[in-house]
């Protein structure tokens, strides 16, 4: 895929046939790949470092090192498209040709099948995914898509995406974790799911301020059903140890994560992952909403 054109008598134009002989470039690939391998080589000779063509060297060789058949062969597996739209452009593109969605939700739709087909992108060229995306796969996931807009149903595009390595996610639940004795481990799945549910929500906004409401219901939903679970390992602990305390409290932290997603209805028929649920809790911990100690809203600070 190239954004630019092929300049007119290009050996190049070869790749825009199937059907076109590709002799005089597959000779133009290999002069080019000669020449790269006899400048660095010369430039060793007379000690000029860094060598040229450091970019292209190893392909070059690679190139070379196949047989006559074998360039043949590989040469008639590529092809080109040029003149393709800038990245920047596509999502606009893409939504311009959407003619069977009303035009007010054009934009929308597109959006989150770009989103879908860039995870799915990712997850192919990181091994996640084994087979390649078929055109069937596609149309399905672009009707659920229609559908859930036209409906205005919640549906879920950060089940299994991974944060940004820059993300900074608040203390404080790094601190409701260790009030506990949590460690790394139930700090890195808390900031993964914090980051997933914090994301989904604002996209559901985003689209549909309306939806803030539902957000917000679900959410005393889920601080009532954990209050209930807090009062319980709150009663007795006037004379409780600090490490019973904390084994209590960790026992919560791990019902938010492990079982609360099976004990509780989902926010919406289509969001069936645990991650709503989980990350959710932990957005909440951030204010004080919900926590995992006994006392957390005293030693926390959040009573002063």
């Amino acid at each position: 895929m190239a954004v630019a054109n092929i300049s007119d008598s290009s050996p190049l134009e070869a790749l825009l046939d199937d059907d076109a002989d590709r002799s005089d470039l597959l000779e133009a690939l290999k002069e080019e790949a000669e020449r790269v391998r006899q400048e660095r080589a010369e430039a060793m000779a007379a000690g000029n470092i860094p060598l040229p063509h450091a970019e292209r060297s190893a392909a070059c060789k690679a190139f070379l090192d196949l047989s006559e058949e074998a360039r043949a062969s590989l040469l008639a597996r590529v092809r080109i498209k040029p003149k393709q739209p800038n990245i920047a452009e596509i999502e606009d593109l893409l939504a311009d040709s959407l003619t069977s969605v009303v035009r007010r939700k054009r934009a929308q739709v597109a959006r989150q099948l770009v989103e879908w087909w860039s995870g799915q992108v990712l997850d192919f060229l990181t091994k996640k995914r084994k087979v390649g995306l078929s055109r069937f796969e596609l149309l399905t996931r672009y009707m659920e898509i229609v559908s859930a807009i036209e409906l205005d149903e919640l549906t879920s595009a950060f089940a299994t995406a991974l944060h940004p390595s820059s993300y900074q996610f608040d203390s404080m639940i790094e601190r409701q974790i260790s009030l506990v004795g949590g460690g790394s481990s139930e700090l890195r799945r808390a900031v993964r799911e914090e980051w997933r549910a914090r994301e989904e929500r604002s996209r559901w906004s985003r689209e549909n301020p309306a939806r803030h409401e539902i957000i917000i219901k679900y959410d005393d939903r889920l601080v009532e059903e954990w209050s209930d679970r807090h009062a319980d390992i709150c009663s007795g602990c006037a004379s409780a140890s600090s490490e019973v305390l904390k084994g209590r409290g960790l026992e919560l932290l791990n019902w938010s994560h492990y079982t609360a997603p099976n004990d509780l209805e989902p926010i919406a028929p289509k969001i069936v992952s645990p991650y709503y649920v989980r990350g959710t809790y932990q957005v909440l911990s951030i204010n004080g909403n919900v926590g995992w100690h006994p006392d957390y809203r005293k030693l926390l600070g959040f009573d002063e």
